[in-house]
């Protein structure tokens, strides 16, 4: 279905994509990725890694889907290719894939409606126009082409926090790297009064992290 939704509901392109997508899963093994450990997939401490390319899994918002946030001003892709590679880096991004696919049908079957789409909160704090380097867009270009042709359809609301003013002149460039179709639900604030009621009325309290106002605890890192 996520495929017809992808083509919408183009029948023949759906069919193409989702052989693509059979074709991939066996040249990538996909199986065995999805057994392996993070450390041995990226070949590097995975925490270590996370220093340089700050993300978490944490928790669920009240629709019950899994939300991720990413730290933008952490991001540092030079180093984090001093540790591992663009291929162990594709490798693990399929792994964690595979982890949040068996989570939503886990929590579809415990809530008794459709899971599969991501809450996804993209914090932008510290976040400066010199690290919009051409490595970082081959990163958000790669991961968001791997997305659209093997987990589409995945990305429910994307929330950008802490913006900075210079933010917009490259929104629309970064945006289409992920979502060329224009399909998201997409959200930007600059400034913590406006966000964090947003988020609020996403999540409950106990779901959302202590460094955005909520009870849900700290983020691991």
């Amino acid at each position: 279905l996520r495929f017809l939704r992808a083509k919408k509901f183009r029948v023949e392109p759906a069919i193409v994509l989702a052989n693509e997508d059979f074709e991939w899963r066996h040249k990538m093994n996909v199986a065995a990725v999805r057994r392996m450990r993070a450390r041995d997939l990226l070949g590097c401490d995975p925490e270590l890694a996370n220093q340089f390319f700050p993300h978490y899994w944490n928790g669920h918002d009240k629709f019950g889907r899994p939300v991720l946030y990413s730290l933008y001003g952490g991001f540092d892709i030079k180093k984090l290719l001093e540790l591992t590679t663009w291929e162990a880096i594709t490798r693990h991004h399929v792994w964690e894939s595979e982890i949040l696919t068996e989570y939503m049908v886990d929590a579809t079957a415990e809530r008794g409606y459709p899971v599969d789409k991501l809450l996804v909160v993209i914090d932008l704090e510290g976040f400066t126009l010199g690290r919009m380097s051409g490595s970082l867009l081959h990163f958000v270009q790669t991961i968001g082409l791997l997305d659209q042709t093997h987990y589409p359809e995945r990305l429910g609301t994307m929330v950008w926090i802490n913006a900075p003013s210079w933010i917009s002149s490259v929104q629309a460039r970064l945006m289409k790297l992920v979502d060329p179709e224009g399909t998201l639900n997409v959200k930007m604030f600059a400034k913590r009064e406006d966000w964090e009621p947003y988020l609020r009325s996403l999540l409950d309290d106990d779901q959302l992290p202590a460094e955005y106002g909520g009870a849900g605890g700290a983020l691991p890192g």
